[in-house]
């Protein structure tokens, strides 16, 4: 019995969401052959050979796809992906304008926001982005006192300002600078943190008051959430407070260079799989014996060091710190003494580049909004370098970047 055209079309998208690529892709050449333009095996095939880094094969592709199916809000995110990768912004921007007007879904919106901030249209961005809050007040349930209490618009406050921490720990640290810009709308003003974060906030921003999410709410006559702040205030980046890069550290000639490293963030982020480091390629970096590596990595992704230092055999050039470093303010003291911090993009970038260490960021083939593209300048951060993946999942050239980059660096005793 001859299957149809649908049957086909179902079996390429199951196949697809099971994970059986080979399958799918086979069924979507199948369909494209019976109709050229069949939208559900253009944008299969599109989406594939994007995953293989054929950017401009996937990209046309998923064009005619959307042309095939106008009315696609997930094709139009998909081609959206595609445009920024491309760096052709106003196709971005219109497939994730045409996304949010046929989804209507928070999702659909909060990924227009974050495309015009990553085609750096700042302030429509940060507007957008406020779509957000409903949902966190929601969901979060050290948020909901917030309900029905007056929301910080940028005018004075005659008592207790509080600023709400959000997101990932990278992003309160990101945005803790924001807190100086306001010292002066109202007597008081205080961040409320993780307790992680409380330590070092207190020192980072001696003049604010700092809360921890495990307290009680303190008094307040307003509140904002931090990653609101740069919408409240209508900043662009040249208005953030940036930190200066630090002077080198004196180093003796016999010194080895100091360098921090963190493989891995969160693996309840969404996007820890495209971010985080494979073994092969934390293995490769730490056999570079060239540099004192010292391990700032924490959390689950920090358990795959004992077996991988047994079989590197690596432990005179690798320094673990297995008592561990504490809190924020503990990885930071640690810091202060390194030459450089290796990273990927997480919290640990994002202490790095606020304390003015030098910075090398190594970033998957679809980062986050804020650094951009391309480029290996930081506009968030004077001291940070990025280094970043040509092809999808691709580590290992990353790695050689940084191999052949540390070796310049340090290849003076003084450098």
């Amino acid at each position: 019995m001859t299957e149809s055209i649908g049957q086909i079309a179902q079996r390429s998208v199951q196949a697809f969401q099971g994970g059986d690529f080979i399958a799918a892709e086979r069924c979507a050449k199948q369909l494209c052959n019976i109709r050229r333009d069949h939208p559900v095996g253009l944008h299969i095939r599109g989406v594939l050979a994007l995953a293989r880094g054929d950017r401009d094969h996937g990209s046309r592709m998923l064009e005619r796809a959307s042309r095939a199916d106008p009315e696609n809000a997930a094709l139009h995110r998909d081609c959206a992906r595609a445009a920024a990768e491309r760096e052709d912004f106003d196709r971005m921007e219109l497939h994730y304008r045409a996304a949010a007007d046929i989804a209507g879904t928070e999702r659909a919106k909060m990924d227009l926001a974050l495309g015009l901030l990553l085609a750096g249209k700042w302030r429509e961005g940060w507007e957008r982005y406020e779509v957000r809050v409903p949902r966190e007040l929601r969901t979060r349930r050290h948020l909901h006192a917030l309900s029905g209490a007056r929301v910080w618009d940028g005018s004075p406050v005659s008592g207790t300002l509080l600023i709400v921490g959000e997101a990932g720990y990278g992003d309160m640290i990101q945005f803790a600078p924001l807190a100086r810009q306001i010292a002066n709308a109202a007597p008081r003003v205080v961040y409320r943190v993780p307790a992680a974060l409380q330590r070092l906030m207190t020192e980072l921003l001696p003049d604010t008051q700092i809360a921890t999410t495990g307290e009680p709410l303190p008094h307040f006559d307003a509140w904002a959430l931090v990653m609101s702040l740069p919408h409240i205030l209508k900043l662009d980046p040249p208005d953030w407070p940036t930190a200066p890069a630090r002077a080198p550290r004196p180093r003796g000639a016999q010194d080895q260079p100091r360098v921090g490293i963190a493989w891995g963030g969160s693996p309840l982020h969404a996007r820890d799989r495209l971010r985080s480091l494979s073994r092969d390629a934390l293995q490769a970096l730490l056999a570079i014996d060239a540099v004192e590596w010292h391990v700032l990595q924490q959390g689950p992704a920090r358990m795959m060091l004992p077996e991988l230092l047994r079989d590197l055999d690596a432990r005179d050039h690798v320094i673990t710190h297995d008592e561990g470093v504490g809190d924020f303010l503990g990885t930071a003291r640690i810091m202060e003494d390194l030459d450089l911090v290796v990273t990927v993009d997480t919290s640990v970038a994002h202490l790095a580049g606020t304390l003015g260490v030098p910075t090398w960021i190594m970033l998957s083939t679809a980062p986050e909004w804020r650094w951009g593209i391309r480029g290996d300048r930081c506009r968030w951060y004077e001291s940070a370098r990025l280094f970043r993946q040509r092809t999808p999942a691709q580590w290992l050239p990353v790695v050689d970047q940084v191999r052949d980059a540390l070796q310049l660096r340090f290849s003076s005793p003084t450098a």
